[in-house]
């Protein structure tokens, strides 16, 4: 029996493009779907749909790339949603209203834990939806479905969906879009197993198909009494085709990263293959085919079986895609600018002074082993930068240029350009430019204090301070560091730009609500006469990542978040402490309210600048309760939960 050749097996791990990175504006027309759509839950069904008709390019309209914007912000007078709930995007109806609905998801977002957010808050979440493109022509129905429960009263979502679509000659041309599985497949059925469901697919190549492509989006949910699955358990699936074993992987995804945080709930946690507000990232594995041949694919999940009536299920969409031949032999595609970027995604690493990173994907028939760019800021001369490595035909790599960025005084345009590659021009060079927003990171004195108060998990904790050469010039790692113990460094630096990494191991930086176990800490950076120049939220996950500056007699900007007040543990039985720090000594004033609007209790002091003020309200009933704190001509406010179970 003839198998075919796995030309590669690639899980794409980053299938998001800033819509700042794309090609020139006259080649990109945008397909905006649905704009600021006021979403709410159906919690009588459980979910509802929220359809709209656009109209794309024609059918004899090439497409080069397209991509898939997703926007969620704060509707006015409302709350953002509160529950982290599943969101599918399909393509139903193609051509207009008579015509058989497709039912096929594009993409999956999972909302954010979003009730704290701010009313102007906003966020947005790219995917490559290029392997639907034989679909997105001419009128088309795209829905958004929202599930969940919650009230629809207080709360909801603006939703923005916005197509990019890029013209010009395809690297690879589709020819066809199949389903495979489809649909919500219980996890631990006793009687009827989930690899009984997950049926072995058989399929024919058609005419001119040298490639098939794989693409599922699998994300696991509920959770059960034994292993609490299907959510919080990481399980293995299994691809196997025409009966061989191709690729096996654990339905699992790491959310400390998470690049929208804090979140009011449990946003940190690992879960199966999501992570609250996010996009959900398809698997992707593409395989050599010839016309005519038939194939067979299987997907298996890993055996599991609870007999106490499991909740547990898997929703898995999967698509086979047959493509044409690669187009051209040597054709490289800069995807997106991941630094500098004032993008939503890449805030975790923004901004930045040195090291520019890029992803970009080699779409030709050959292996490539050099490229050579030209980058720079606008106004700036454009400076020379050679990659050398190897990047086989379909692969994506992450490329870092060790460069130091120039100063500037107001944002500007940073570009970028892939000149040649293996010394020849590229066949295709309307995707080898690409521009981002570059902004000045902050810039400081040449002495510069780092206060850190570590929690109770110290064994987690590290920081470094790093210079643009790479080289570490200062540390703590973890087994250093004491429990409740604060400590400051004074890092005397010369002129130049420098990261400051702060590490948690556990993934649930320095307070987490969570975890009151893990105690509470916090890290900023002052200067030497004892004001607050940065402050970092504490509720960070994996890492807080800075990178600055530093000029002799800078003018430092003081932070503006002060006074800092923060509530540890926000949900606690009466007994808390407040954390609270000013630039300068001033009178304070706690006021605590209840939810019937009147204050319960007020605390005075006089000429306060720092320090951990303790309090005992276990008389106090559970609820909600308001706190104002007054510092001089300024009035901060939080709210802390009291409940005792």
């Amino acid at each position: 029996m003839y198998k075919a050749a796995i030309i590669s097996v690639s899980i794409l791990m980053m299938l998001v493009f800033p819509a700042i990175t794309i090609a020139s504006p006259q080649d990109t027309i945008h397909v905006i779907s649905h704009k600021k759509v006021l979403v709410k839950t159906n919690p009588a069904k459980g979910f509802d749909v929220f359809t709209k008709w656009c109209v794309f390019p024609k059918e004899d309209v090439k497409y080069r790339k397209v991509n898939l914007t997703v926007t969620l912000q704060c509707p006015d007078s409302l709350h953002c949603g509160e529950w982290d709930y599943v969101d599918h995007i399909y393509l139903r109806r193609q051509g207009g209203k008579a015509q058989e609905s497709k039912d096929i998801e594009i993409a999956r977002t999972i909302s954010p834990y979003g009730y704290r957010f701010s009313p102007d808050w906003k966020f947005s979440w790219d995917v490559d939806v290029t392997d639907f493109s034989t679909l997105l022509h001419d009128s088309v129905e795209i829905e958004f479905n929202h599930s969940g429960y919650e009230s629809n009263v207080d709360r909801g979502w603006l939703v923005t969906l916005d197509f990019s679509v890029i013209k010009g000659t395809p690297a690879l041309q589709p020819l066809s879009v199949s389903k495979l599985w489809e649909g919500n497949f219980p996890y631990g059925d006793t009687v009827k197993s989930i690899n009984e469901q997950l049926k072995l697919m058989k399929f024919k190549v058609p005419k001119e198909a040298t490639m098939a492509r794989l693409r599922i989006v699998q994300t696991g949910h509920g959770m059960d009494h034994t292993e609490n699955c299907a959510e919080f358990c990481a399980k293995t699936r299994k691809i196997f085709l025409d009966g061989a074993l191709k690729d096996e992987k654990k339905i699992w995804k790491s959310c400390g990263d998470n690049p929208l945080f804090p979140q009011a709930g449990t946003w940190i946690y690992d879960r199966a293959g999501w992570c609250p507000g996010s996009m959900v990232v398809p698997d992707v594995y593409d395989f050599a085919v010839n016309a005519g041949e038939e194939h067979s694919l299987k997907m298996e999940m890993q055996d599991y079986r609870n007999p106490t009536n499991s909740s547990a299920d898997y929703v898995i969409n999967a698509y086979l895609i047959f493509y044409k031949e690669l187009a051209l032999e040597n054709d490289i595609a800069i995807d997106e600018i991941m630094a500098p970027s004032d993008a939503y995604f890449w805030n975790r690493i923004n901004p930045i002074c040195f090291n520019p990173q890029l992803k970009v994907t080699n779409k030709g028939k050959n292996k490539i082993t050099s490229i050579r760019f030209k980058h720079g800021v606008e106004g700036k001369p454009l400076m020379d930068y050679t990659w050398n490595g190897v990047l086989n035909s379909g692969k994506q790599t992450e490329i870092t240029l060790k460069t130091i960025l120039p100063v500037i005084e107001k944002p500007v345009t940073y570009t970028i350009e892939a000149i040649t590659i293996n010394g020849k021009k590229d066949a295709y060079p309307s995707d080898n430019k690409l521009t981002s927003v570059y902004k000045n990171t902050a810039v400081y004195d040449t002495a510069l204090i780092l206060h850190v108060r570590t929690n109770n998990d110290t064994m987690q904790t590290s920081y470094f301070l790093m210079d643009s050469k790479g080289d570490t010039l200062y540390s703590r790692k973890a087994k250093e560091l004491k429990i409740n113990t604060s400590y400051t460094d004074t890092f005397l630096l010369k002129p130049g730009c420098y990261q400051l990494k702060i590490n948690d191991a556990g993934g649930d930086g320095l307070d987490f609500w969570a975890n009151p176990e893990g105690g509470y800490g916090f890290a900023r950076l002052g200067n030497t006469k004892g004001k607050l120049i940065k402050v970092f939220n504490s509720d960070f996950g994996n890492d807080i990542i800075h990178q600055f500056r530093v000029q002799k007699n800078a003018i430092q900007t003081l932070d503006e978040t002060t006074p800092i007040v923060n509530i540890f543990p926000i949900r606690n039985n009466g007994l808390f402490k407040m954390d609270i720090f000013l630039n300068d000594p001033k009178d304070i004033e706690i006021e605590i309210i209840n939810p019937e609007n009147k204050t319960v209790f007020v605390l005075k002091t006089s000429a306060f600048k720092s320090g951990m003020l303790p309090f005992d309200l276990t008389h106090l009933k559970d609820a909600t309760y308001s706190i104002n704190i007054k510092a001089g001509e300024k009035t901060i406010s939080r709210k802390m939960k009291i409940r005792r179970d």
